[in-house]
């Protein structure tokens, strides 16, 4: 309770000046009574004494003042008189008040709202255990910069690293929903069986996909988040088994996601098997999204290199598809932040419906077409792809490419 103390005593010095300046005024007195009387013992006459004793303190006025200043009476009291001249100002003119004030308000907002983003986006760590094992994985293009993954390429990263304990890829689709609601269309997104578990994340009810299920016929589940199970399904803990129909097929809930998760903040509202089916079996069309935890004890540094092996091995086998690409691993988001951080927030929000993309400010558009997803392949990047020409195997303006490597006009 001493800074309390100290408090008090500065408030009082500020408001009750005149008490405070007869107590240090005492203060001082007796000081000067008591050194008077030592002299006198010392054998001094009693005149000199008290002269000797005033002497020996100096001027009484100043050190009251200075005694004043020492309380904290002085600065506060400034500060108080310059306050109220300040008040007195801002009344004579209300205009320039309401302006200022105004302005203030405003700067103080922004700043608020751009440090919660940056705390959120780049300084806070991933909800997730261990976020420093969890990494974004993106290519590399030949001109430099990162980009999408390719299949292929994907699946030989997956089958040959040993640096990634889980391995993912994610993209983006829209379906529409239907049964004894009206028809909804919701985005969901396509992930490996392997999604949550490189997150670290387990269902709240049911489970999340199996290692068989990225298999085409064994990818008819679908997992909700906690949002869509409250508003469309009412919370039904029963709901686990039950069939649902997503784009004239029917789809078994096997999980839902826990509540209050990064989960119910994204685009997505439900997380389907990524099954790949032929056409989607190619080096030359890039369009998905990888992230990964490391194997316990590998370091960043040891995954890039060993990615950087596995690049330079493909592209030797592949030339044509693969001469200058290669992988790229980004670190962790933890506390601090970094591009890497906001890429791997990326992935984990990721929505290509709405979502930045990589090394780039230019907004992705599906107007053209559906998202990429198994079944539906031939779909482009659309505008995207238009104002990047530089992109593998990007068309012209106004084309878009499919899965097939196939240039088609843009409807």
């Amino acid at each position: 309770m001493e800074w309390f103390n100290i408090f008090m005593a500065r408030l009082r010095a500020l408001f009750r000046r005149e008490s405070v300046l007869q107590d240090i005024e005492e203060e001082l007195r007796i000081h000067v009574e008591v050194e008077t009387e030592t002299n006198i013992k010392r054998g001094m006459p009693p005149d000199e004494a008290r002269a000797a004793a005033l002497k020996s303190f100096g001027d009484p006025v100043r050190n009251t003042e200075l005694g004043y200043d020492i309380r904290g009476g002085g600065w506060l009291e400034t500060l108080w008189q310059d306050l109220r001249y300040g008040a007195r100002m801002l009344m004579k003119k209300p205009g320039f008040t309401l302006v200022t004030v105004t302005t203030l308000a405003l700067g103080l907002g922004a700043n608020a709202a751009i440090f919660s983003f940056v705390n959120a986006v780049l300084l806070k760590p991933l909800p997730y255990p261990d976020p420093e094992r969890i990494v974004s994985v993106w290519e590399t293009r030949p001109g430099g910069g990162s980009n999408p993954i390719s299949t292929l390429n994907f699946l030989d990263w997956e089958r040959q690293n040993r640096c990634f304990q889980f391995l993912s890829a994610i993209t983006g689709d829209t379906v529409t929903l239907t049964g004894s609601d009206s028809p909804e269309q919701l985005y969901v997104q396509r992930v490996s069986a392997s999604y949550f578990k490189a997150l670290g994340v387990e269902a709240t009810l049911g489970r999340t996909f199996a290692a068989s299920e990225n298999e085409v016929g064994n990818d008819l589940e679908v997992v909700l988040s906690n949002r869509i199970w409250q508003s469309r399904f009412g919370g039904d803990p029963k709901v686990i088994g039950r069939k649902i129909t997503l784009d004239a097929k029917s789809y078994t809930i096997i999980g839902v996601l826990p509540a209050n998760s990064t989960f119910d903040r994204t685009g997505a509202v439900m997380w389907l098997p990524l099954a790949f089916t032929p056409p989607n079996m190619t080096r030359n069309y890039h369009w998905l999204y990888t992230i990964a935890r490391l194997e316990p004890g590998v370091t960043l540094k040891q995954a890039r290199d060993q990615m950087d092996t596995i690049g330079a091995r493909i592209a030797a086998l592949y030339p044509d598809s693969n001469k200058g690409w290669g992988p790229l691993a980004l670190g962790a988001a933890r506390s601090g932040g970094s591009r890497a951080a906001d890429r791997v927030r990326q992935c984990r929000q990721y929505d290509p419906g709405a979502g930045y993309g990589p090394r780039t400010r230019d907004r992705y558009s599906f107007s053209i077409g559906r998202a990429p997803s198994p079944s539906d392949p031939a779909v482009a990047y659309g505008k995207y792809i238009s104002r990047n020409p530089r992109r593998r195997g990007g068309p012209r303006a106004g084309q878009c490419i499919n899965a097939r490597n196939e240039t088609v006009v843009a409807a």
